[in-house]
């Protein structure tokens, strides 16, 4: 156990010192993350109000946290294929709301993910052909003797 607890030990402990070192980091980062689950009940909330009749801001943030706490508790299942679509169906019940409202909520969450990894793909991509481009324009001046 201890062979396989030691790579795990070395983050925690570089992170440790990083955030250490790095004290306002940590704070920025502990701010972007509450702004990030911030913007994700909202989503929740704004869903809820073009959807039904009796959004609360108080029910969006409890169905975004369950089916957040769902998805941490899966996060090692690869893809995890249908399971986010599950896991909003189960919080919506919860909530008792129709199961078919918290399927149509996953499906839009999986839809924002891929278009959002597609805009990432993209991005990518015109990056990756910008240094290309500009990898063979340096070599070119250093063929050339040009600086």
């Amino acid at each position: 156990m201890e062979k396989l607890a030691a790579p795990i030990t070395q983050i925690d402990e570089k992170l440790r010192l990083f955030y250490q070192r790095r004290q306002a980091d940590l704070v920025f980062s502990i701010f972007w993350h509450i702004a990030g689950m911030a913007c994700g009940i909202l989503q929740c909330y704004y869903f809820l109000l073009v959807l039904t009749e009796h959004a609360s801001l108080t029910m969006a943030a409890g169905i975004w946290f369950l089916g957040t706490w769902f998805s941490l508790l899966s996060f090692a299942l690869p893809i995890d294929l249908g399971l986010m679509e599950a896991t909003r169906v189960i919080a919506f019940v919860i909530f008792g709301m129709q199961s078919s409202l918290g399927l149509t909520y996953g499906i839009t969450l999986r839809l924002e993910q891929i278009f959002w990894a597609g805009v990432g793909l993209l991005i990518y991509a015109v990056l990756a052909v910008q240094m290309r481009k500009k990898a063979m324009s340096d070599a070119g001046q250093k063929r050339y003797g040009v600086t």
